[in-house]
């Protein structure tokens, strides 16, 4: 069971409610698949300009995991394309929390020469 939040989506028109659903459920699972836990997603929409023709949308993300909270934001014009970059950033901040790069690479150059001299010479 997903657990989600939504806040401001009662300024969503409902074409945009459905393809929020389907974007969280989607990057939902993506990002508990990451995490390797259950998580909290929490999808903060507003909504800008809505007297005029077009509405600018701001989307912040919230993902409370085991060990940390994680935050993306995005804002513009189009509403999927804004959900899409919120969520890559997500997904971006999540990657580089859990990548450990154990090689230095002065170090391993070294370590390769002499390691490579070591065996030329047996």
């Amino acid at each position: 069971m997903a657990d989600i939040q939504y806040v401001g989506i009662n300024d969503l028109e409902d074409i945009h409610k459905a393809h929020l659903s389907k974007f969280s459920e989607e990057y939902y699972s993506r990002i508990q698949r990451k995490l390797h836990q259950d998580i909290r997603l929490r999808v903060h929409i507003k909504t800008f300009n809505k007297g005029g023709e077009r509405i600018k949308y701001s989307v912040h993300i919230n993902v409370m995991g085991p060990v940390k909270v994680f935050e993306s934001s995005a804002h513009g014009w189009d509403f999927d394309k804004v959900m899409h970059q919120s969520f890559r950033e997500m997904e971006k901040q999540i990657d580089h929390s859990f990548h450990h790069d154990v090689t230095d690479r002065k170090v391993d150059k070294k370590g390769a020469v002499q390691r490579f001299r070591e065996f030329m010479r047996v």
